[in-house]
């Protein structure tokens, strides 16, 4: 429809496009927190300690602890991941003053599915990504009990000695509906986009690659990243990707090693030297 030539048609191109929704409960605290380091002088001195000892506030991420957890709460596998960060940000990742702290809430086995599309044939126009978060009620539910754990959590005598104040969404919100328009409203991202180029049979109308990671239908294109997940994995996908990256450099090693031994019968029966 965009008039741009077909090579090769694969209909599950852009598809069962899958990410790790992410919400955050947020407190004002009485101390105990690093957002002093992170603003006006206090940026300066934490830039300075890591510049010339490599330590200090500015030597970390700040999520400095997480839990996988199931919502729930009966025997199963993790649902949600709970990460705590000692500092308190607003929309545009600035500390607040004051010292504070949040607690982020991931979902980590969505059951929605978005896509990828193209909105031009202008290779430098941006795609339209629908992502398509919260399509199934599960998923509601399983944000809800993470907002209630966190608060369960933050009522607990290592944080509670912070006399924490709520900030995000807030004390007076309570009620089931509030809190589902609030999680609607206030829900983000954890940057685990997976799942468009998934791997499948070769008889599979959705499946864009095959176990060798090659492109259904087409020599020499192979595709290695989060995209060939057919179902995104419930944690962090940086080290997964690196493990697809390694597993095509074993796999084109290894076609490249039965290429040569292929050849070798052939070269010693001309006399020439095997590579």
């Amino acid at each position: 429809e965009l008039g741009i030539p077909i090579r090769h048609a694969l209909g599950g191109v852009g598809s069962n496009l899958q990410n790790h929704a992410d919400l955050f409960v947020q407190y004002r605290a009485a101390g105990g927190s690093s957002n002093a380091n992170a603003r006006h002088v206090g940026m300066l001195l934490a830039g300075l300690q890591w510049l010339l000892f490599r330590s200090g506030p500015a030597a970390t991420n700040h999520f400095a602890a997480g839990a996988f957890i199931r919502s729930d709460g009966r025997p199963g596998l993790p649902d949600l991941k709970l990460s705590f960060l000692p500092l308190a940000l607003d929309d545009g990742g600035r500390p607040l003053a004051g010292h504070g702290f949040q607690i982020h809430i991931g979902l980590l086995r969505p059951a929605s599915r978005g896509f990828v599309r193209l909105r031009s044939a202008d290779p430098a126009a941006m795609p339209l990504i629908q992502l398509n978060y919260l399509l199934d009620p599960g998923e509601v539910k399983a944000l809800l009990a993470g907002v209630e754990i966190a608060r369960g959590l933050v009522r607990q005598p290592p944080l509670a000695r912070f006399h924490p104040v709520e900030l995000r969404p807030g004390p007076e919100m309570r009620g089931r509906d509030e809190l589902e328009r609030w999680i609607r409203a206030a829900l983000g991202t954890s940057h685990h986009p997976a799942g468009t180029c998934r791997i499948g049979r070769e008889d599979d109308p959705e499946a864009v690659v095959d176990s060798a990671l090659r492109v259904i239908g087409l020599d020499g294109l192979r595709i290695a990243d989060c995209s060939v997940m057919p179902q995104i994995i419930a944690g962090n996908t940086n080290g997964p990707a690196m493990m697809i990256g390694q597993r095509l450099a074993n796999l084109v090693t290894q076609a490249r090693g039965e290429e040569r031994a292929a050849r070798a019968p052939e070269s010693r029966a001309l006399g020439v030297p095997s590579p």
